[in-house]
């Protein structure tokens, strides 16, 4: 899972965006490994297990979820955002 979280954080890093849908962020991570088996719920179950690293922003996993109506998980998990959180090693104070 290593190499996941190595082409995870080095295609966030290269997007111009800030934040990256998890299921754009999938695709880029996917054409980086050639891995097919890789999928939106592992990619995130794999970000998750590293919170110094990565933010997963969900605005439908707070506690009015259960006021919704259940969708498909793919469908909740296409509408979470995705930030690499910066190492403040890296950043420079004046």
């Amino acid at each position: 899972m290593d190499e996941v979280v190595r082409h995870a954080e080095a295609a966030l890093r290269c997007h111009p965006a800030p934040a990256v849908r998890l299921s754009e962020l999938l695709s880029l991570v996917r054409s980086r490994m050639c891995d097919r088996a890789l999928t939106v719920a592992l990619l995130r179950t794999v970000l998750e297990a590293r919170p110094p690293a990565f933010r997963i922003l969900d605005a439908g996993g707070g506690p009015w979820r259960a006021a919704r109506p259940p969708r498909s998980g793919q469908g909740e998990e296409r509408a979470a955002w995705v930030v690499v959180v910066p190492d403040p090693r890296d950043q420079h104070l004046p």
